[in-house]
């Protein structure tokens, strides 16, 4: 058989996959410890080669075009082929059979999904858990785009063109400075919180918060104060502690214990008091590792331990 050396290069490949996942040349150069010009030279080479017009390009950075999404979809299952061959001797394969990678909304509590992957870990050894944390969009993207398998998400979510199973339900709770004059409460509703200020963080989560915030005071005829900083979630009680304002959160989040904060549950009526969290999943892209995980996922929730 006689080959031909093909007009691309894997390193180009992985270099339009990570601008298309960043939304930025200069945040995928950065990634790859390389400059902004070489990247966007690679691009123009590959749509030189194909043809193809991959990205719209604007002030705020980059966005696969739909050509340019279903190329890339493509050259990722390609590179996923190549890293197989590639670190085969790397990896004992009479003990890894297949691999999933899992895309968790940042920042999910650890304590539940690290126990859920510890127990699909010791039910499946040949199965590899892959696991990234990311915003809620760069989730959705990246699960589309086909560079994870699965996104377990937080708060609402509309399917469109995936598949999706709710995995557990976290009940809300608010945290305050240990000064505040609801400190001490064993619960409140959201009636009780009206007139106070909240602050979120920037990220997906916080995003989640906010939205939950509106509903919950939605009844008021004032607009909720919501203070958002530029900082991930998982920062915000910093600002509690220092007595800025007040946190929606969970109750998984007690176990941070920060000194200086307390949490008091939400409870009440019709009123939003819990956040859902689901996986999502491409139409038509179930497979046994896949599912061993949203099984893992699913019984835990609802038992508290996985047999």
């Amino acid at each position: 058989m006689t080959f031909i050396r093909p007009p691309l290069e894997v390193w180009q490949l992985i270099c339009a996959i990570t601008a298309a996942e960043r939304g930025s040349i200069r945040r995928a150069a950065e990634d790859l410890g390389t400059r902004p010009a070489r990247i966007r030279r690679h691009l123009l080479r590959i749509e030189d080669v194909t043809g193809l017009s991959l990205f719209h390009r604007t002030h705020a950075g980059i966005r696969a075009t739909r050509e340019g999404e279903r190329f890339l979809k493509e050259a990722t299952r390609l590179l996923r082929d190549f890293d197989g061959l590639s670190n085969r001797k790397n990896r004992d394969w009479t003990s890894v059979s297949s691999v999933l990678r899992a895309g968790i909304q940042a920042p999910v509590i650890t304590g539940r999904m690290t126990t859920v992957l510890a127990k699909s870990r010791a039910r499946r050894p040949d199965v590899e858990i892959m696991l990234e944390s990311r915003g809620r969009r760069r989730l959705l993207r990246s699960l589309d785009l086909g560079y994870i398998d699965v996104a377990i998400l937080a708060g609402d979510f509309q399917a469109y063109d995936f598949e999706t199973r709710h995995l557990w339900t976290e009940r809300l709770a608010i945290a305050l400075p240990e000064r505040h004059r609801f400190a001490g409460c064993r619960a409140l509703a959201w009636a009780d919180v009206r007139g106070e200020t909240f602050v979120t963080g920037s990220d997906g989560r916080g995003q989640a918060f906010e939205r939950i915030l509106r509903r919950g005071l939605g009844d008021q005829t004032d607009t909720p104060r919501v203070i958002r900083q530029k900082v991930p979630q998982a920062d915000i009680l910093g600002f509690v502690r220092a007595g800025v304002a007040l946190c929606l959160t969970t109750d998984a989040w007690r176990e941070m214990r920060v000194p200086g904060v307390q949490f008091v549950t939400l409870t009440g009526g019709n009123a939003v008091t819990h956040l859902d969290y689901t996986a999502a999943w491409r139409q038509g892209q179930r497979n046994d590792a896949l599912d061993l995980f949203i099984e893992s996922a699913s019984t835990f929730a609802a038992t508290g331990s996985i047999s």
